[in-house]
């Protein structure tokens, strides 16, 4: 709804009702869940004027999340894979994307163990 509805930092949020509505779910459950982001920071509930969006772009949500998320070895073990699986990926997309001059370079760099991050192919 914040992407739908162009909602930057500081613009007030719908309503209880209407977010109620739009989310087919009770007025209590979006109680519940405004409070839930209002203990994460990211909206601010002002008494008598509303609900504002906070600015969340350097918000540690994701932080936060991974404390109690990681605690079960199987999730990390999970996650350690998944990553795996986009680096893996990844690679496998720049090396495609390379023409045969810049594989031998990287090949001869990598063999005089000169390769950096700063290179450019």
């Amino acid at each position: 709804m914040i992407y739908e509805d162009g909602l930057v930092s500081g613009d007030k949020l719908p309503s209880e009702r209407e977010l109620s509505e739009r989310l087919k779910v009770g007025r209590s459950s979006v109680r519940e869940g405004l409070r839930a982001l209002e203990l994460l920071g990211l909206i601010e509930t002002r008494r008598g004027e509303g609900t504002y969006l906070r600015d969340f772009t350097d918000h540690h949500l994701v932080e936060l999340l991974s404390m109690f998320i990681l605690q079960d070895d199987k999730v990390k073990n999970d996650v350690k894979i998944t990553k795996e699986l986009v680096e893996k990926d990844a690679i496998r997309l720049v090396i495609n994307n390379l023409d045969r001059p810049s594989i031998e370079l990287i090949k001869y760099k990598l063999e005089q163990g000169d390769l950096t991050l700063e290179d450019d192919f």
